[in-house]
């Protein structure tokens, strides 16, 4: 059933994606797509978009960036790209204005500016670049993506499996945390929505993720076979998704240092480099 599926990267796209060419490496790589997917989250909350949405456009970033380097698209702009598409895609359409003052106001709030913030004027030309640069990036996800640009939500699965299963209602709304997310990472590009659904409420089930310490559930056994999940599929979204969860908690202090432009992503591998090239002088 296509509904439940999804396009799913290739083994050599997770092996070698553009940004590897550009010097950027796995760590790196992986700091940017978290950076980026919580842009996406902040603009859809920003715009008052469904979380269902808001996660078709995370997934939509994912994906791009196995065709795409970051070193060619800033995450700011392909964020709002991405956004804007699956507002227009979910028949949820927000106007390229209140897109663009999004992104302006997100701007000025991130760079802990002590100026009080004042939205573009409606003639500003900052309002037409933007506009420009924005439709642009939009046909190049589009194009890159070879116009597929449909996504398989789990959320409606887990919660139907969870119904299934006669789950209390109190571990619904961890569940749902959850999937959202998985988001931030590629794990929606390796493992399909019933996968996911089913990771999560083996997780959350647990005690753990999307809002831990919460009560555990006990399960039947080989409950997974039911959706037609492999226990080897079931195994690894687990691992990876408690893997995040450690990795975040590890690295938080790092993303606030993400640049969100491709010339700040230069001149942050240009030091990297040239940190690297003084260690091995000596």
């Amino acid at each position: 059933m296509e509904y439940l599926t999804n396009t799913l990267a290739t083994p050599s796209q997770l092996a070698s994606p553009p940004s590897r060419a550009d010097g950027i490496d796995p760590d790196l790589e992986r700091r940017l797509r978290f950076v980026a997917a919580g842009l996406v989250q902040e603009m859809g909350v920003q715009l008052r978009l469904r979380q269902e949405v808001i996660a078709h456009a995370m997934i939509l970033l994912q994906r791009f960036y196995f065709v795409a380097s970051f070193a060619e698209f800033a995450i700011q702009d392909i964020a709002l790209a991405v956004t804007y598409l699956s507002s227009k895609l979910n028949e949820t359409q927000k106007s390229l204005r209140d897109c663009l003052n999004v992104q302006h106001y997100m701007k000025h709030y991130h760079s802990r500016s002590s100026t009080e913030y004042i939205p573009p004027d409606y003639f500003d030309q900052t309002y037409y670049s933007g506009r420009e640069r924005l439709l642009e990036c939009e046909m190049e996800v589009l194009k890159r993506l070879g116009f597929k640009v449909q996504v398989a939500l789990p959320y409606s699965l887990a919660l139907s499996y969870a119904r299934v299963l006669n789950l209390p209602k109190s571990v619904f709304q961890r569940i749902w945390n959850t999937l959202s997310d998985v988001n931030r990472g590629i794990l929606p590009c390796i493992h399909d929505p019933a996968a996911l659904a089913c990771g999560s409420i083996w997780l959350v089930c647990r005690g753990g993720a999307g809002g831990k310490g919460g009560e555990k559930v006990k399960l039947p056994p080989g409950w997974w076979e039911l959706f037609d999940v492999e226990n080897e599929d079931l195994g690894h979204v687990v691992a990876s998704i408690e893997a995040m969860y450690a990795w975040v908690e590890s690295e938080k202090d790092t993303f606030a240092a993400m640049p969100w432009d491709t010339e700040g992503l230069r001149r942050l591998l240009t030091a990297r480099d040239g940190l690297k090239e003084n260690v091995a002088s000596k």
